[in-house]
């Protein structure tokens, strides 16, 4: 070979090994850092389909994408020829930065958590299998929940942790709020040594399609004296006029065509409603100045029960809704969150709400239930015959997971989110497991702005901890 031709060769050696000093395991290189190099690497992982720059000034990143990562509908069974495109998004600092793998358990939100904000981190943030834009190819118009559930979910995640781990080299957190929350702790169920850190946000653990945890956040002492006070008194007093509240929805708006007896059968359920969102979304001092007392009319009652500024201000619940794929424009997408609903029928369960101890202390004989069974509404009544739930996934994780898991987690809660009830009650024995209550808090993990500076630094001195920052 002549001298100059070798020279040329070395060079471009150099070049490659400059560009790509790692591979998957797939053999394919892994590129070194810098706005180019990301998208090169984004577009050189063979289950991405497609690649595409978000061109919005995405402040404190250097560049943010949109990709499409091919899932199988079933990781364990390729006889299942239907496939997801499961959207992702990627918003990059550095390789080197650490990843907050983000997920909502519902559509993209587009979102930045304080976790991210907190270790400066890149944020890879995933859609769930069904919702949004990661629909199942060629299914519709005709939807089979068969693959909807939180295995096949974790290992979508582990398939992009897999793809994306050569390259982003800082460490891993995986986190989540709510069903987010759950994502978070599922996965680090079925794949425990996959992230540095499992920081689920207000996960509930419901082992029923009716789970009477969420009242027991009241009697147990959970909720802040100011929220119990509120809501107990609002409850008895709601129950004492229930007769003078069903009259009163009968002439309203919303309630067209149903009958006293109907309106009386779901009242249960409207009054521990109007406490759901705003405890859950909104600040103590945004209700509670506002709360009706004993010299209220029913008309103010009702308006406090059906206004919580959550989407129910015509009090019609969403109830025995249509589960189906809508087309809007060119996009074919599952309407926001309604798949929640056949998977809580089958594997993540739902609440109640005993409303026994309350009527104790009331006149005999009020109308609707006993209590509310919101899980008894779940889905449409064709799921409700189709599906049977399963408390097997819950059980397992709470009883059998929980207390041995090497995977380091750190669960999270509000004093004053309903979800609160149905979360874990300790660390499980298992010096691995982190738990926390914030005071005056709800349902939220923007942790940075808790209403209590040392609950958040107690938190993050925790999460840095584990991460060794």
């Amino acid at each position: 070979m002549k001298k100059s031709n070798l020279i040329t060769l070395l060079i471009l050696v150099a070049v490659v090994l400059v560009t790509f000093s790692s591979c998957r395991k797939d053999g394919t290189p892994v590129p070194e850092d810098g706005p180019q190099e990301i998208e090169a690497f984004l577009k050189s992982i063979p289950r991405v389909s497609s690649v595409q720059k978000l061109e919005d000034d995405w402040e404190g990143f250097e560049s943010a994408w949109q990709l499409k990562f091919v899932q199988p509908l079933d990781h364990f069974d390729e006889s299942v020829k239907y496939r997801i495109l499961q959207r992702v998004y990627v918003h990059f600092k550095s390789f080197d930065a650490p990843v907050v793998f983000y997920g909502s358990g519902y559509e993209i939100m587009n979102i930045f958590p304080d976790i991210s904000q907190l270790l400066d981190a890149n944020v890879v943030e995933f859609e769930y299998r069904y919702f949004g834009e990661s629909v199942p190819d060629g299914m519709y118009p005709d939807v089979n929940w068969t693959w909807l559930t939180s295995r096949q979910a974790s290992e979508d995640l582990h398939d992009i942790y897999e793809a994306f781990k050569p390259a982003l080299r800082g460490k891993w957190v995986s986190s989540g709020v709510s069903k987010g929350g759950i994502t978070s702790a599922m996965y680090a169920r079925f794949h425990p040594d996959d992230m540095d850190l499992y920081l689920p946000f207000c996960a509930p653990f419901c082992k029923s399609l009716n789970d009477d945890s969420i009242g027991r956040w009241i009697s147990d002492g959970v909720a802040s004296p100011q929220v119990r006070e509120a809501m107990v008194g609002f409850i008895k007093m709601a129950l004492w006029m229930q007769e003078e509240l069903c009259e009163e929805a009968v002439t309203r708006e919303g309630f067209e065509g149903q009958s006293y007896e109907a309106i009386a059968d779901q009242m249960s359920g409207y009054i521990i409603n109007a406490f759901f969102d705003r405890l859950a979304y909104q600040s103590v001092d945004e209700w509670l100045p506002y709360i009706p007392d004993e010299e209220s009319g029913a008309s103010e009652v009702l308006d406090f029960i059906l206004n919580s500024n959550s989407g129910r201000t015509e009090g019609k619940r969403r109830r025995d809704m249509l589960v189906t794929f809508t087309k809007s424009g060119e996009d074919d997408s599952l309407i926001s969150s309604e798949p929640y609903e056949p998977q809580a029928l089958k594997e993540l369960g739902y609440f109640s709400f005993d409303l026994t101890p309350y009527r104790d202390e009331v006149e005999e004989g009020l109308v609707g239930e006993e209590d509310a069974r919101f899980g008894d509404d779940l889905g449409t009544p064709a799921e409700r015959a189709a599906i049977t739930y399963s408390d097997t996934l819950m059980v397992n994780f709470l009883e059998k997971f929980l207390p041995r898991t090497g995977a380091k987690m750190i669960f999270v809660y509000g004093q004053d989110d309903f979800w609160t009830g149905a979360g874990i009650k300790d660390n499980c024995g298992n010096p691995n497991i982190g738990r926390f209550v914030i005071r005056d808090s709800n349902h939220t993990d923007d942790f940075l702005s808790y209403p209590h500076k040392e609950d958040s630094n107690a938190l993050t001195a925790a999460i840095n901890g584990v991460l060794g920052l």
